[in-house]
């Protein structure tokens, strides 16, 4: 739908629309469009052509529609867009901005995996089996705990389970 022939009746489209995002009223809209400035008289007024003129209302619904429509953002769009700038960058020559195209397209589609080291550096060069990584997360846990057999292999069978979870998880 083109914009409306009258063109008050476009100005009031265009501020019920405007008013969608900003809480103001339909009358306050209707004053808005050039309209009465009389609260009142506004608010009834813009009540009785919204009742009357149902092309208003379908002119707000189409830009409501024509907003949804560029605000649709997805994976595939972003690396659409993102695989325009490489190529772009591509014929100016641009390695480092076909680069940085290329990472950010790898980091959206999950190929680019970020892993931040837990602990401090070296905190598990000394550990060499499941049973020394036991008596750590115990420790660390409760420094002033007893670390008993069946504590460590309670910890143990927890980082098994987890282990397996995770492999189950990867292989999905």
């Amino acid at each position: 739908m083109p914009q409306l022939e009258n063109a008050r009746h476009e100005a009031f489209a265009q501020a019920l629309f405007e008013g969608l995002g900003t809480g103001r009223t339909h009358g306050q809209s209707y004053s808005a469009a050039g309209y009465t400035s009389n609260p009142s008289a506004a608010k009834v007024n813009a009540s009785r052509l919204l009742k009357s003129a149902n092309h208003i209302i379908e002119r707000v619904q189409q830009l409501q529609a024509q907003t949804a429509r560029h605000k649709c953002v997805t994976v595939e769009v972003i690396v659409d867009e993102l695989e325009d700038a490489r190529q772009l960058a591509q014929e100016n020559s641009q390695a480092s901005a076909m680069v940085a195209a290329s990472t950010a397209k790898a980091k959206i589609l999950g190929l680019e995996i970020s892993r931040t080291e837990i602990g401090k550096p070296g905190d598990f060069d000394a550990i060499n089996s499941r049973e020394e990584l036991a008596e750590k997360y115990l420790v660390e846990a409760n420094p002033d705990a007893i670390i008993t057999p069946t504590k460590r292999n309670l910890v143990i069978s927890e980082l098994e389970r987890h282990i397996a979870a995770i492999t189950d998880i990867a292989a999905k």
